[in-house]
């Protein structure tokens, strides 16, 4: 009997804790001003690159696009082509 409490004990501690946190992963999960601004960059972007191998050499250019969508609201996923 005393093995039997112990485990409901046990198990509704661990019930009580997995409730708690899922309210915490809930409000982890909503989008943030970051989350708005990251969004102002999506769409199709234009690119001219410019890169220095050394601080006094000339540099090294490049052209390509860049396109940038939203994943939910959480994510902005980036892909570059040039």
């Amino acid at each position: 009997m005393k093995r039997s409490m112990v485990r409901l004990v046990a198990g509704s501690a661990l019930l009580l804790a997995a409730l708690a946190s899922a309210t915490t992963a809930q409000e982890f999960v909503t989008p943030t001003k970051q989350h708005a601004e990251m969004a102002r960059e999506v769409g199709v972007w234009d690119a001219d690159v410019s890169m220095w191998e050394q601080p006094d050499a000339e540099p090294m250019k490049s052209k390509g696009v860049e396109t940038n969508a939203m994943l939910g609201k959480m994510w902005l996923m980036s892909s570059f082509e040039g």
